[in-house]
C-alpha cells in the first residue's frame, strides 16, 4: 500500500517518447521523479521505476538489478522479485484507481504512473516523454528500441489516448494540475505544454 509521503510535491514523470534525447534531464536529479520502463537508463538515480508489462521485466531486469538503486514498482500479474513492491491491476475504463493499493492499467504504463504520483500525494505532475507519436526517423523511444511488438502502432497511440483522457478526468477531480513537457507531443489537447524547467 502506498502511503502519501510525497504530499504537496511536484512528481515528474518520465516516460519513453523520443523527445526525451533532447531535454536536460540531470536537472531533475534531487526532485521527486517516477520513471517508466528503459527510462531509467537515462535517470538511473530515480526514485521510483514503475512497470506493468511482464514481458518487459523478463527482458531487462537482470540490467535493471544491476543499475538502478531505486525502488521498484509494478503491477505486472507474474512478475516477482523481493525488491518489489507490488500493485493490483485494475483495468477501469473512466478512472484512475482510487485505493493506494492499485493503478488502473490497460494500454499504456503512464496511466499506472500517474496513479502511483496521486497516491503518493503529488500537487503537480510533469510529463516528459509523453509524446503519443512516432518520432524522428521511427523511432519510437528516446533509449534503444525494444524487441517487444507493440502492434499496429498507430492502433496503440489511439487506445493509449483513451486511457489518458480518463487519467484526467481524475486527476482533475483531485485538483492535481498536469503539464505535458514533451515538445510536439500529439497529446497536448490533453495536458497543455510547458517546459519542464519552469517547474525547478
Amino acid at each position: 500500500m502506498l502511503s502519501p509521503e510525497w504530499t504537496g510535491e511536484t512528481v515528474f514523470i518520465v516516460a519513453g517518447g523520443p523527445s526525451v534525447a533532447s531535454q536536460n534531464t540531470d536537472l531533475l536529479k534531487g526532485r521527486k521523479v517516477i520513471v517508466i520502463n528503459s527510462s531509467w537508463q537515462r535517470l538511473p538515480w530515480a526514485d521510483i521505476l514503475f512497470f506493468a508489462d511482464d514481458r518487459w521485466w523478463r527482458e531487462y531486469s537482470k540490467q535493471v538489478l544491476a543499475g538502478f538503486p531505486g525502488r521498484i514498482l509494478t503491477c505486472a500479474p507474474e512478475s516477482r522479485h523481493p525488491r518489489f513492491m507490488k500493485l493490483k491491476r485494475a483495468s477501469l475504463e473512466t478512472r484512475l484507481h482510487p485505493v493506494r493499493d492499485t493503478v488502473m492499467v490497460r494500454r499504456t504504463s503512464m496511466t499506472g504512473a500517474l496513479n502511483v504520483a496521486m497516491h503518493l500525494g503529488a500537487a503537480n505532475i510533469v510529463l516528459l516523454g509523453l509524446d503519443g507519436k512516432t518520432g524522428a526517423n521511427g523511432r519510437l523511444h528516446h533509449h534503444a528500441e525494444y524487441s517487444l511488438s507493440m502492434g499496429h502502432i498507430e492502433d496503440t497511440w489511439q487506445e493509449q489516448r483513451q486511457d489518458l483522457v480518463c487519467a484526467r478526468v481524475s486527476l482533475k477531480a483531485k485538483n492535481i494540475y498536469v503539464v505535458n513537457s514533451s515538445p510536439a507531443s500529439a497529446l497536448l489537447d490533453i495536458w497543455p505544454f510547458v517546459p519542464f524547467e519552469a517547474f525547478l
